[in-house]
């Protein structure tokens, strides 16, 4: 039942430390965590086709600017997320949604306008801006802030100099990079035994998480009876582009990301009860665990070499 799956993705949630951690210890990320559930609660609907009228029309049209206010204005590139969720929203049916897409998509660009202009002197907010238009440009700007703490040399040594790469190559590396930031924050300590910090280090749900998910994209998504529709690439769409901007250095860009993860996890959860289903999905999962205990201990003795 819904009261059901309501409470599985509330557990889920609730379980996931790393998440939880850093809402705490940076009130941007809470603002981020929220304004995207509610982009993706408006954005769910479109991608159903609701028929809005009146009253209805105006509350989803306002969470909707809402959500998109709070991340645009404590993340610029958040605009190009909300705009790829739109369109990926409006493709499951273009000629009924199309004109309720377009004018979330005005709505985006006016948000997105004011922001440069209200935070046009704050360079951290325009370097932000153009991160995923021209990483050429701020490459010296982006390899003083990404891949550089002694943790990280592991990657370095495998994408070199990746800020200062051409744009092929950097799409090349997509999945070493995206690998990387799927893996990240590794779940062994050093040193710091706070709390926070070994909450933060408590990786287990995202893993689960991921790997519900990467189920459902290789077994379910390509089944029409069983696929949740193009909306459903949206965080990946996303996870992606933050792995190609930052060469899958800083995990902490994908949390607002994690409960529409969960949502697609939930989804694949609740086909247990199907039998083949629930067998290939016991099968898949011995598996995804075996490949990532193995390559969690290949990177825990790499970068071993490098502390």
């Amino acid at each position: 039942g819904g009261r059901q799956v309501m409470l599985l993705a509330m557990l889920l949630m609730a379980l996931s430390t790393y998440m939880l951690s850093q809402g705490a210890l940076l009130q941007k990320e809470a603002l981020n965590y929220m304004g995207m559930a509610m982009v993706g609660y408006v954005l769910s609907g479109l991608a159903r086709s609701e028929t809005l009228h009146g009253a209805k029309l105006w509350r989803e049209t306002l969470v909707f600017f809402l959500g998109a206010g709070m991340l645009i204005s404590t993340r610029g590139t958040m605009a190009y997320f909300v705009a790829a969720g739109i369109v990926l929203a409006v493709a499951h049916d273009w000629r009924r949604n199309w004109r309720r897409g377009a004018a979330l998509l005005l709505i985006t660009l006016v948000l997105f306008v004011l922001g440069t202009e209200v935070f046009a002197r704050e360079a951290y907010f325009y370097h932000q801006v153009r991160t995923l238009v021209n990483t050429t440009r701020s490459a010296d700007r982006m390899s003083e802030m990404y891949i550089v703490g002694p943790s990280q040399q592991p990657l370095r040594a495998v994408l070199g100099d990746y800020f200062y790469h051409p744009l092929w190559l950097k799409v090349l590396l997509t999945p070493v990079t995206a690998t990387a930031l799927y893996l990240v924050p590794f779940p062994w300590l050093r040193g710091d035994y706070s709390v926070l910090n070994i909450l933060s280090r408590t990786t287990c749900t995202w893993y689960a998480v991921g790997g519900l998910s990467l189920f459902y994209f290789l077994f379910m998504s390509w089944r029409r009876a069983r696929s949740l529709g193009w909306l459903a690439l949206w965080p990946v769409a996303c996870f992606l582009a933050v792995a190609y901007a930052t060469g899958g250095s800083v995990a902490r860009y994908t949390l607002p990301l994690q409960p529409l993860f969960v949502v697609i996890a939930v989804y694949v959860l609740c086909q247990w009860r199907d039998k083949k289903m629930r067998h290939a999905l016991c099968t898949f999962a011995a598996v995804y665990a075996l490949v990532l205990a193995v390559t969690l201990c290949v990177c825990h003795y790499v970068q071993m070499q490098y502390m």
